[in-house]
């Protein structure tokens, strides 16, 4: 998907629960950044144009970064990434791709760098062990904007889920190397990859 403007957004609102509710944005890790500058930083080394991060204000520190939260706060990943969509569809454009990335992979930049360099109808999604990574993935704008569109429909219980989101793209799949994947999760996985 290399040629086409490539905007990110970044998730990073989640509730922490598993982590007694800590803020994973601001896990810090071995190299004393935390895991938003981490995922900020992926995204630049790519020249990803606009990134916008989906979660409080309070998050963003001194980042250059744009920034916006889904409504209600906490209602889930899917609904975040359609707000951050709506804000890079403030620019007008319906070209490109969007870069979808959850805050808490901190090795995520070799995973990022797969993604780009691989071509897929509506997009690629990220594998890692065979398992979709429903949080890393490169999608075509246009396509993310329908699929976004869709959850105005939305009639379950609780939340949409990315899974749901993402149903009716067209996604090649692209095993990330190991380790791009991993994720901050729990305690166990605090201590595993270093982080406090």
């Amino acid at each position: 998907m290399i040629g086409l403007p490539v905007d990110a957004i970044i998730l990073a609102g989640g509730r922490g629960s598993r982590l007694g509710g800590a803020d994973k944005s601001a896990l810090i890790g071995p190299d004393g950044r935390t895991t938003l500058e981490r995922t900020v930083s992926a995204c630049r080394e790519v020249d990803a144009g606009r990134v916008v991060v989906v979660g409080p204000p309070d998050v963003i520190g001194a980042l250059d970064v744009e920034v916006t939260q889904e409504s209600p706060p906490g209602s889930g990943p899917a609904v975040a990434i359609a707000a951050g969509l709506a804000l890079l569809q403030s620019d007008g454009l319906d070209a490109g791709d969007v870069l979808v990335v959850a805050c808490d992979m901190p090795n995520v930049e070799p995973g990022v760098k797969a993604l780009l360099a691989a071509k897929g109808p509506d997009g690629v999604i990220a594998t890692d062990g065979g398992q979709r990574q429903w949080l890393l993935g490169l999608y075509r704008r246009a396509a993310l904007a329908r699929a976004c569109a869709s959850l105005t429909g939305w009639g379950g219980p609780g939340n949409p889920s990315v899974r749901y989101l993402l149903s009716s793209l067209d996604l090649a799949e692209v095993a990330v190397p190991a380790g791009a994947a991993d994720d901050l999760d729990t305690p166990e996985d605090l201590i595993r990859l270093h982080y406090r």
